[in-house]
């Protein structure tokens, strides 16, 4: 919508029949209600939209696949508390610290977005693709990723 300077979206279902209209005021608007960390899971957000909207990129795990069930988390305390607060499924956004990519891994996160151009080491990505976990590689940093998570929403749950 930016890119075209439009302010207004056709809503169409998949036979191209109008359902509705969403306007940059009504996305604004959602976007600043959203406080539920597993609003991703619950929209079945693709994990195509979400690398598409952080310029990411696909290193591991199914790129066609959709994030469907747990919470989205930021490792940005430690692997100690990642293990704590995370549970099989969910989506984490970390960086550099391999020992919270391990962690993350071994529970079981559905995916991985690494921020900061990070490195992944080769052990990280065979144990995922052994996993089928979804890794993403991202060059932004951890605030930048974050902020932009929501706008992978799929249209229709807003």
């Amino acid at each position: 919508m930016q890119e075209k300077k439009e302010t207004t979206l056709a809503v169409v279902d998949e036979n191209q029949k109008l359902e509705g209209v969403i306007t940059i005021n009504d996305i604004a608007k959602s976007y600043i209600k959203i406080l539920d960390n597993t609003i991703l899971s619950k929209a079945g957000t693709s994990y195509a939209s979400i690398a598409q909207t952080l310029d990411g990129k696909f290193v591991a795990g199914d790129e066609h696949g959709v994030f469907s069930k747990g919470k989205t988390l930021i490792a940005a305390s430690g692997a100690e508390h990642l293990k704590e607060s995370m549970e099989e499924g969910d989506l984490i956004i970390l960086g550099d610290e391999v020992q919270c990519q391990k962690e993350a891994v071994d529970h079981h996160a559905a995916c991985l977005i690494i921020c900061d151009g990070a490195k992944i080491g080769q052990e990280i990505i065979d144990q995922a693709k052994a996993k089928n976990i979804v890794v993403i590689a991202v060059e932004h940093d951890l605030f930048t990723t974050v902020r932009l998570m929501n706008q992978s929403l799929p249209i229709g749950y807003l």
